[in-house]
């Protein structure tokens, strides 16, 4: 299974990240505007259980995606999989790791591309090469937003 892994160090602490990461609302503000993201249904703040309906654009077809918190560690991780969308297999693991200077967020995606002849079309490479600028999008607001003194 295709698997894509990020790391980013931020200067702040653990807590502050973590609070960030489990308020839904806060992904619109961490999400290229080209996907045009849109929190269809979500909790205020993640728990073990929580469901989240977005949808998004890609390839020019909007899409609707349904995931589930399966784990949730406060300040420490986060895991969401899909329960409906168009893979067969999603699943993003965020995990917060202390350092002297901060915390360090590492993301792990792994994923199964549809089948049938759209998994023709939508291949792993094709999607690796999605998502790749997905997250460096997402490190660089991170990166921007906890290099503010107010957060």
């Amino acid at each position: 299974m295709p698997v894509i892994e990020t790391s980013l160090k931020l200067a702040c602490t653990p807590a502050d990240l973590f609070d960030f990461l489990a308020r839904p609302t806060h992904l619109l503000e961490i999400s290229p505007p080209e996907i045009r993201l849109q929190l269809l249904d979500a909790p205020d703040r993640l728990h073990v259980g929580a469901r989240l309906t977005v949808r998004a654009e890609r390839w020019g077809l909007p899409q609707i995606l349904v995931s589930e918190v399966t784990a949730f560690e406060t300040e420490t991780l986060i895991v969401e999989e899909q329960r409906s969308g168009p893979l067969r297999r999603f699943s993003h693991v965020r995990q917060l790791r202390t350092f002297s200077g901060g915390v360090e967020l590492a993301e792990c995606i792994e994923f199964e591309p549809p089948g049938g002849l759209i998994g023709l079309m939508v291949t792993a490479e094709r999607i690796d090469k999605e998502l790749r600028p997905l997250l460096a999008y997402r490190q660089e607001r991170l990166a921007k937003l906890f290099s503010q003194p107010d957060r």
